[in-house]
Formats: C-alpha cells, sequence, structure tokens
C-alpha cells in the first residue's frame, strides 16, 4: 500500500459542516488495510482482503437526521394468538412496543410517522405527517386483527405515503409479520421501489411461519438485515435502538470505485461491522449505503490477484465518495488511495498477516458454516450438518460470537435428539447471526497457519 503506511492507508478528516442554521464538526477517520503486506510471485489463485472501514465522529449531536418512518404492521388472524404462553397476543405485545417509542422521547415533531395495517388488504390508520405522540397512540390503539396476509400491499402503501418525504431527512420502513404473505414476488418488487427511494426497510419477523428467506431478501436490497425475534418483547427494545441509530445516520451513499487493470479482480463485496451483509458488485463498484456515526462501518472486500513475477506494481486506484447530509443540506465528499502491491518470493512466516482483517475473516467464516450447515440439515444430510455445526461452535467461541454460540449448540442438540433443526433455530442461525458480528479485539486469539493458507488460497 502507498502513504507511507505499512499496512495500509489511513485518512483523517476534520471538518466544519453547517445544516440550516445549526454549526457542528464532523470527523471522518477511513483506513483501506490489507490482510498482509506482500504477496507472493509467481502464484495463482491467491487472494487479497482489504478491510475498508469508516469512523465518522459526529460532535454535536443536535446535527441529527429527520426521520420519517412508516410503520407496517401485520395484523392478520395468527396475530391475535398468544405469544408462547404471555397472557397478551401478539398484536397487543406489539402496540405496547409502539406506545413505549412514543414514551421514550426518540421522536420529535420534526420527524414524521405513518402507520399501515395490513391483512389480505392495506389500511392507512396515519399518514405521513409530524410526530404528535397524542394521534400516534389513539391510531395505535385502531390496529385491529384481520384475516389473510398480504405483506406487499402494505408495502406498497407505505411507498406511496413516503414518496412525498424530503430528500434529506432518513427515511424508514418498520416492517413486521409473523406469517407466510400471498405474492412474495411483489413484496421484492416493492423492496426495489423502496431502495430507488432511499428507503431503508428493517423488518421483524417472528414465530415459526414466516418466511425468512423472503425477508432477508427484501431487507438486503436496502443494505439491511431483518431481526428475528425469539421473544417479542424485545421488539421494544430494537425499535428504539434502530431509530435512535437512524438520527445518527449524517453519512449518506457511501460507494467505492476501483480503476484497475482487468486481471485485478474485485470477486466479493461484505459488510462486517456491524452486521453481515454480502454486497452487489457492479463493473468494479460497490455501493456501500448509508453509515452509521460514532461508531465503526466495516467492509471486507474480495480480490483475486494476478500471477505476477517479483516486483511493486500499482494495482489499483480506489476513489471512496459518500454524502453528508443533514437540515436541508447534502454536501459531496471524495477520497482517493492507491493500492501498490508487492510481489516477493517468501514464505508464510514472513508475510505479517493483519490480525483485524483476519478476525472479521473469521466473522466471514462462521456465516458460511452456518449457512452451509443450515442447508445440510435441510437436504437430510445430518452427519455433514453436524460437522459442520461443531466447527462453527469452535468458530464463534474463538471469535467472540456468545450470543450465537448458545443457538449453535441448541442445533446441535436438536441434530443429536431429533437428526434435523427446528424452524426456530434455524430461522434464529440463517437470520440473528447476522446482526451479532463482533469488533476486533486485539486480545482475540488468531487464526493459524493452515486457516489462514485454506482462506486465502496461498
Amino acid at each position: 500500500m502507498t502513504n507511507g503506511h505499512k499496512t495500509g492507508v489511513i485518512i483523517h478528516i476534520c471538518e466544519p459542516i453547517v445544516t440550516g442554521s445549526r454549526k457542528g464538526v464532523i470527523s471522518m477517520r477511513f483506513e483501506l488495510r490489507p490482510h498482509r503486506e506482500k504477496a507472493i510471485a509467481y502464484q495463482k489463485d491467491q487472494k487479497l482482503f482489504l478491510q475498508l472501514s469508516f469512523f465518522p465522529e459526529l460532535s454535536d449531536l443536535s446535527l441529527k437526521r429527520n426521520l420519517n418512518v412508516a410503520f407496517v404492521i401485520d395484523v392478520s388472524g395468527s396475530m391475535g394468538t398468544s405469544f408462547e404462553g404471555l397472557d397478551k397476543s401478539k398484536l397487543e405485545i406489539v402496540q405496547k412496543a409502539l406506545n413505549d417509542l412514543i414514551q421514550s422521547n426518540i421522536l420529535e415533531p420534526s420527524d414524521k410517522i405513518a402507520l399501515v395495517s395490513f391483512d389480505a388488504t392495506a389500511i392507512t390508520l396515519l399518514p405521513l405527517s409530524s410526530f404528535d405522540p397524542g394521534l400516534f397512540s389513539k391510531c395505535v390503539s385502531q390496529l385491529r386483527v384481520g384475516a389473510k396476509t398480504n405483506m406487499g400491499s402494505g408495502m406498497s402503501e407505505a411507498i406511496r405515503l413516503l414518496e412525498v418525504a424530503s430528500t434529506f431527512d432518513a427515511k424508514k420502513m418498520i416492517l413486521f409479520t409473523d406469517g407466510q404473505t400471498e405474492r412474495g414476488y411483489t413484496c421484492l418488487e416493492f423492496a426495489d421501489q423502496a431502495a430507488k427511494m432511499g428507503v431503508e426497510i428493517i423488518a421483524f419477523g417472528v414465530g415459526e411461519s414466516y418466511n425468512e428467506n423472503l425477508l432477508m431478501k427484501i431487507s438486503a436490497k436496502t443494505k439491511r438485515n431483518p431481526f428475528h425475534l425469539t421473544d417479542l418483547r424485545m421488539f421494544s427494545m430494537y425499535l428504539k435502538k434502530e431509530l435512535k441509530a437512524g438520527k445518527k445516520q449524517a453519512i449518506s451513499s457511501a460507494s467505492i470505485f476501483f480503476e484497475s487493470p482487468i486481471d485485478f479482480m474485485l470477486e466479493k463485496a461484505i459488510r462486517v461491522f456491524p452486521d453481515y451483509l454480502p454486497l452487489d458488485i457492479q463493473n468494479c463498484a460497490v455501493f456501500l449505503g448509508d453509515l452509521f456515526c460514532n461508531t465503526e462501518n466495516t467492509f471486507i472486500l474480495e480480490i483475486n490477484l494476478p500471477d505476477r513475477p517479483p516486483s511493486k506494481v500499482k494495482e489499483a486506484q480506489a476513489t471512496i465518495t459518500y454524502r453528508i447530509v443533514g437540515n436541508q443540506e447534502s454536501i459531496p465528499k471524495t477520497m482517493k488511495a492507491e493500492i501498490f502491491i508487492e510481489y516477493c518470493i517468501d514464505g508464510m512466516g514472513n508475510l505479517n498477516i493483519d490480525k483485524g482483517v483476519m478476525h472479521y475473516m473469521k466473522q466471514m467464516n462462521l456465516q458460511r458454516l452456518l449457512q452451509e450447515a443450515s442447508k445440510e440439515a435441510q437436504n437430510g444430510n445430518r452427519k455433514i450438518a453436524l460437522e459442520k455445526l461443531q466447527v462453527a461452535e469452535k468458530a464463534a467461541l474463538s471469535g467472540g460470537n456468545t450470543e450465537i454460540l448458545a443457538t449453535i449448540n441448541t442445533a446441535i442438540k436438536e441434530m443429536n435428539q431429533s437428526l434435523q433443526i427446528s424452524d426456530e433455530t434455524k430461522k434464529t442461525i440463517l437470520v440473528n447471526s447476522r446482526t451479532e458480528t463482533k469488533r476486533f479485539q486485539s486480545t482475540e486469539i488468531p487464526l493459524d497457519e493452515e486457516e489462514i493458507r485454506k482462506i486465502t488460497g496461498v
């Protein structure tokens, strides 16, 4: 790499910003780090993993963005049933969570709120309007249990309501469901529309009946992951956390583009912190989405290196763009970094592996193991599924993923007892493991040499 740094490019930008009549300072630290300093000469099919990290710090929290939120709530017949023995129905617990949000003071009069219910059709209980606690509470009380599930109708209505939202505000659709929807393909079409409008879909699923794969596809189109609620009472906490974080999304539309020779191949791009999400690559460009302030936003870029003789080569130039967004203002920003690779005849022991990058490689490997174990279990390949779960158990323990570790242990227990993984556990593994990635800690146990070889192709 270049800029005088042995292990990568580190850029720090500190500048005043103005949004409307308010002033403040946003500090952006940006890092582009390779998983090792050197590549091996005359080596085919070796990989380079670049860690791209953003650390935006907003010093004046009065600069938080306004929210435009459409709550889209499933009111099909099953929402009238109780949740795991509780004395309240699922819909009543959802209503309580929405009322808890009103009392939290996260929402302000400058925010705009809409409420849509859906069963066979969608009903707008509250059109997009300035947040009024009394009015919103009254509309929440009007949610009533209906019949069938047509999630697409609710999404379509929410998109219509959010069309009038300001382009400078954070636009979100909070989608809640507990069942299989009719015409799921329409949901994907509406998710595409939401993505084009800059609407973030934050989806919540509860129970064993909803289609987790559909919910994951819907969310991914707007660069998000869904939540599987193993305890419906946690909905209130997640709701507050998501909307509070949304007010800190002062950095929007981040992307990276590589200018490089044809044999320098960008193969994968994955967000690894604060959650895990594979991203699309189009013509050597990756749209990263919005970034959260006052926390780390990290991505791993997987590159297939060319076969080269001993040399130091400028393989690519990376252009990073983003926008600082505030009250009625959007400021474009651009940063550039040259990527130099030194190819040498060397052994594994002298390649100086970056522990931080490899930590996120372990997170990616854990995700792969969980996806494969779930698929093998579904196909009836018990032995292979169990082996992958046991490897995943070790990986979760090594990477500090204590939350998902308990679910892996449950899956192993279920496989030993019934030769399959329950729908509830499968949903938890597939969905929640993506929301529980861990930040690198310097005390973490590093990968051994054999693990590094398997991952990097060296």
